[in-house]
């Protein structure tokens, strides 16, 4: 995930005005951040979140678990930020 972060914030640097993706829409050069900023919350949802767990429960993770974890981050994210508007 560093490097798909990385190389986004690169292109970001580039002066293009569209992205023509494989396959999907054309988007706007924006898109690059909004999708940078994705992957960093998803990023930092999965570091706060294992870093919680007893090592012995990591091996045992799966699909499930994992989107337990996640939306109990995403909600806190969400009651943190509502605190502050």
């Amino acid at each position: 995930m560093e490097n798909w972060i990385r190389s986004l914030k690169t292109l970001d640097e580039l002066p293009l005005k569209s992205i023509l993706p494989e396959h999907g829409p054309v988007y706007p050069h924006e898109h690059i951040q909004a999708v940078a900023g994705h992957l960093e919350i998803l990023r930092g949802a999965a570091l706060s979140s294992i870093g919680r767990l007893p090592k012995g429960e990591l091996k045992d993770m799966d699909a499930d678990k994992t989107n337990a974890l996640l939306s109990g981050f995403l909600k806190q994210r969400r009651h943190e930020r509502s605190r502050y508007m």
